[in-house]
């Protein structure tokens, strides 16, 4: 059997506490490399009892990457059976299937029939809220109302803005990026975003982003295609390398136009028949090719640890696309150190997804980011070290210091240096109080004496009322009601916890406004108040007037 890493063992605990615990749909929020399916195997290992397990999944390679790890290290559950296409092996005590077949009554009738479905395991389970997913979790429910479920996705929030809290009731273990790569499960990287000399200003928006198509067209010119494998060879020349294209047609231009360079790349896509992929991958992997150019095939399933740089020439406004192709770059490999991802952007463009955008650049270093703006077409660069902090540098190379994406890519606080809130839903907010300055420093005080072996027992009430006055408080605003939701002993802690009440109970579509909507001129209404709370200052945003309004409520309401 496999032995689990620490934070692994954790995830599996947490889920087994929330089922425990009454929480019957359960969330295990995982970055992408951190061994999601370790952990539900662990925990249906220990669950499972004389019970059988249905894991579903959306794509074909999800379904043989949990069967052939039951195989090689799981004995314990027996042969794993597939329900996909010929494959009917329903009978097994666990089965893995598509959602897709499924959806065929028929195929999932004859699951159920073989026995009681007791455990049933959703993987990228930020798939849950579509309508194929909740006719199926009706089915199970009537099936077996004790039925036991856990949701996994490294990205646990939709793009279309459907919160996940209609179908889980908790988030049982969270293990963002920068955190991945501090317990050395994920390799550091840099990201540097890089300028294309062409325009949006014809392409068609749709939905969340931009025609795919017209998009793909825009970025096969010449001179864009040039810009990406000469920054490429600047940066990455000797990594191996997946890049992602918004179309099929932009994706056999740009292997093309790296084959002229001379280098091997070659082009997949949805419509490449399965043996050609599959023999693509093998190449790749084995490093017969360098690198491979995909349109909406590696986004999710695909495994090549090796891969340690990710062409970025697919611009998108969805965190969840952004995540899950950044992904595919920092699972830790022998040999493999770094990574390096390359966003590459429109000139007209900035309301769309980069890695910096996702995961925070903290004030203090935007200038050394304005640096590499000036000289030239590098709009920014940043990343982490393998200790999960930053550093400062060269353009060329600088690091800066980013949050776990979890925590700060959905929520844009406001901070005063006593109060840091941030807007949740339309009539909701969230504040964190910061602690008391003097509590904190008799709180290092405290812990001095206590290391040294002279504290006195009798200082320990007060010790407690110190501790809280030190902690940092989340609260809950919304109209005149003011909820307390928990005190904790950092920043990050409080961030985390904070970012568990958004994919509770958050609005999607609100936190997206500030990529469009906030850069536009403030309402008149807007104006109206800040000049009545006397906070309006001339030139302010949309945004950031919304931002000034929910802060002042915000400290109002903690009374600060």
């Amino acid at each position: 059997m496999i032995e689990l890493r620490d934070y692994q063992r954790e995830a599996v605990e947490g889920v087994l506490r929330e089922w425990e615990g009454g929480k019957r749909n359960t969330l295990l929020a995982m970055s992408t490399g951190s061994g999601k399916t370790e952990c539900f195997l662990a925990v249906l290992d220990q669950d499972l009892g004389d019970g059988r397990a249905l894991v579903i999944a959306h794509r074909q390679e999800l379904i043989y990457q949990p069967r052939d790890r039951i195989i090689a290290h799981w004995p314990s559950l027996g042969r794993p059976g597939v329900v996909m296409a010929n494959s009917d092996e329903y009978r097994a005590r666990v089965v893995i299937a598509t959602i897709q077949t499924l959806s065929n009554s028929e195929r999932l009738e004859r699951i159920l029939s073989a026995g009681t479905v007791t455990h049933l395991v959703t993987d990228e389970a930020h798939h849950s809220t579509a309508d194929t997913y909740r006719v199926l979790y009706e089915t199970m429910r009537e099936h077996n109302p004790e039925i036991r479920h856990v949701g996994t996705t490294a990205t646990p929030r939709r793009t279309d803005g459907d919160p996940l809290a209609e179908i889980y009731d908790s988030v049982a273990y969270r293990f963002g990026i920068k955190t991945a790569i501090k317990k050395k499960a994920l390799v550091p990287f840099t990201a540097v975003g890089v300028q294309l000399p062409v325009s949006f200003a014809d392409v068609r928006e749709v939905g969340d982003g931009w025609d795919n198509e017209e998009v793909g067209e825009v970025l096969k010119a010449r001179n864009a295609e040039e810009i990406v494998i000469e920054t490429w060879e600047k940066y990455a020349k000797d990594r191996p390398t997946l890049a992602f294209t918004a179309s099929v047609a932009q994706a056999h231009s740009l292997a093309a136009r790296f084959q002229e360079y001379g280098y091997k790349f070659v082009a997949i896509d949805g419509t490449t028949k399965d043996i050609v992929r599959k023999a693509t991958l093998r190449d790749f992997k084995a490093g017969v090719i360098q690198g491979v150019v995909n349109c909406a095939v590696l986004t999710e399933g695909f495994d090549a640890p090796h891969a340690s740089c990710l062409v970025q020439v697919k611009p998108t406004r969805s965190d969840l696309v952004y995540v899950q192709m950044a992904g595919r770059v920092l699972r830790r490999a022998p040999g493999k150190n770094d990574s390096l991802i390359l966003d590459f952007v429109p000139e007209d463009v900035r309301e769309m997804r980069l890695a910096g955008d996702l995961l925070g650049v903290p004030k203090e270093q935007r200038k050394v980011e304005e640096k590499a703006t000036d000289k030239g077409i590098v709009l920014g660069c940043f990343g982490i070290n393998s200790e999960g902090d930053g550093i400062d540098g060269d353009p060329d190379q600088v690091i800066m210091t980013v949050l776990d994406y979890l925590a700060g890519s959905s929520l844009s606080w406001t901070f005063d240096g006593d109060v840091a809130s941030a807007t949740v839903a339309a009539k909701e907010s969230l504040a964190i109080l910061m602690p008391n300055r003097l509590a904190m420093d008799r709180m290092e005080k405290a812990e001095g004496l206590k290391r040294a072996g002279e504290w006195d027992p009798a200082w320990d009430r007060e010790f407690l009322r110190v501790k809280d006055a030190a902690s940092y408080k989340l609260y809950s605003i919304a109209g005149y009601e003011t909820n307390a939701l928990g005190a904790f002993g950092s920043w990050d802690e409080a961030c985390d916890a904070a970012d568990d009440y958004f994919v509770q109970n958050g609005d999607v579509r609100l936190a997206k406004k500030r990529w469009d909507w906030r850069k536009k001129e403030a309402s008149e209404k807007q104006i109206a108040l800040l000049r009545k709370f006397g906070l309006w200052k001339e030139g302010m945003t949309r945004g950031q007037a919304a931002q000034a309004i929910t802060h002042h409520f915000a400290r109002r309401s903690l009374r600060v």
